[in-house]
């Protein structure tokens, strides 16, 4: 497939936003350009008559013109401000692996019947190229912003007459956030793993 996205409205928007307490800020850029990409995508899919659904796949994507926050430093009536601009990268790729799994039990026996599991997990390797910030010619590699090697998710749940219990788990691995003036100023932002555990009972 070929796809094209078109930038968000408040980042193309000719503006800016400080906050000289808080030492910071945004300015739009109407000059930023759409994102094109080319997508390659191989999916394998098996369903279960037990309602549930195994899948894998392997896809590519090959993007020009993406998007990245760029951090830089400035003064604003003589006070110091670290400001936000969303900016065109030159091109990135994006290959990666991606895996599911989901069932309901309703073949087992009795009470078992109710359990069932969701899990799926998405492997990515990614590469992305800008204008070398450092010499001010030539181009840098890095890695795309925004975009976690490991992502994964595992969900237990059980349903049965009126009673539904769930407990699940979504792991994001650590991503370039945003770009600063050289490397040492660039943002990660940490890998996270959380937990959310629901109960109910319909009387």
């Amino acid at each position: 497939t070929a796809s094209y996205s078109r930038p968000n409205f408040e980042d193309i928007v000719p503006s800016q936003e400080i906050e000289l307490n808080a030492r910071e800020g945004s300015i739009g850029n109407p000059e930023l350009a759409p994102v094109s990409a080319i997508n390659l995508d191989l999916m394998v899919e098996h369903y279960f008559g037990t309602v549930g659904i195994i899948s894998g796949g392997v896809f590519h994507k090959q993007l020009n013109d993406f998007i990245y926050t760029q951090r830089f430093d400035s003064t604003i009536n003589d006070v110091n401000v670290v400001l936000n601009q969303s900016q065109n990268g030159e091109s990135a790729s994006l290959t990666g692996v991606e895996l599911a799994y989901q069932q309901n039990f309703t073949f087992l026996p009795g009470i078992w019947r109710g359990l069932g599991i969701y899990a799926n997990y998405t492997y990515t390797n990614s590469e992305a190229s800008i204008l070398n910030r450092e010499e001010g010619s030539g181009t840098e590699n890095i890695r795309l912003p925004g975009q976690a090697a490991h992502v994964g998710n595992l969900s237990l749940s059980y349903d049965y007459k009126k009673l539904n219990l769930r407990i699940s788990s979504n792991f994001n691995g650590s991503y370039l956030a945003e770009l600063g003036d050289d490397a040492s100023e660039d943002v990660f932002v940490k890998e996270r793993l959380q937990l959310d555990l629901s109960a109910a009972y319909r009387f």
